[in-house]
């Protein structure tokens, strides 16, 4: 692990607005209703198969230096424009990266790698996404998985595992943009792309800060000491 660059990824997604018609006929909805209804836009911002990738952002520790590799934001509901982030992303990552993530395997990932193919991107590697363990040996860490033991300790009505309250427990400050999940897409359509390069930023640092937290020992060391500085 010690040898490897690590890449942290945490990517944030909008409803892909060119099926809102498809969605409206095959749903027998008004014309126009499904922009204004907030339920069934998370439910496409969440499906890979219904949304759009709107930002990749990514940090790397190489050597003990952390560097912001984050692609832009998606700024029109485009198949090229996706598909640029997309290839930011292929060429970013390599074969022998160690990828952090926090949720990556239910979601960042998956996500990508079904995006990737619907617009015939080509990535490097396929990202492990293991049930259980710290996933070092395959390449991928996913925080939440490790802490909730491969999901089973996150079931409904018990403990937050949002990635601010696991960081909130572990005693690392969160010290990012007052923002949530579901505010993206509305940040996405005032064209905010700012803010929400912050906010995804500050994850992908969140997340890195984990990663110091649980596995310094392992490595000797912390890989992202002084990340927070990339917060613009």
């Amino acid at each position: 692990m010690r040898d490897r660059r690590i890449l942290v990824i945490d990517i944030e997604t909008v409803p892909n607005e060119t099926l809102f018609g498809f969605i409206e006929e095959a749903r027998g909805l008004p014309k126009g209703s499904v922009a204004k209804e907030p339920v069934m836009l998370k439910s496409m911002a969440l499906d890979p198969l219904y949304g759009r990738v709107a930002l990749v952002g990514m940090i790397a520790s190489e050597g003990g230096v952390a560097s912001d590799l984050s692609g832009d934001v998606l700024s029109a509901q485009l198949d090229e424009d996706e598909s640029r982030l997309l290839e930011h992303y292929a060429g970013t990552l390599r074969r022998e990266d160690l990828v952090v993530t926090f949720n990556g395997n239910r979601f960042d990932i998956p996500y990508l790698e079904m995006r990737a193919r619907v617009l015939g991107v080509k990535l490097p590697r396929a990202v492990s996404t293991y049930p259980y363990g710290d996933g070092a040996e395959k390449g991928h860490v996913d925080l939440l998985n490790l802490v909730t033991n491969g999901g089973s300790t996150s079931g409904r009505g018990g403990p937050p595992h949002d990635l601010g309250s696991v960081a909130r427990v572990l005693g690392v400050p969160d010290e990012g943009p007052d923002m949530d999940g579901s505010m993206v897409y509305p940040t996405w359509k005032k064209r905010e792309f700012e803010k929400l390069k912050q906010y995804c930023l500050n994850d992908v640092i969140l997340t890195a800060e984990l990663f110091d937290r649980l596995f310094a020992a392992d490595l000797g060391g912390k890989a992202f000491a002084g990340v927070g500085k990339l917060a613009k």
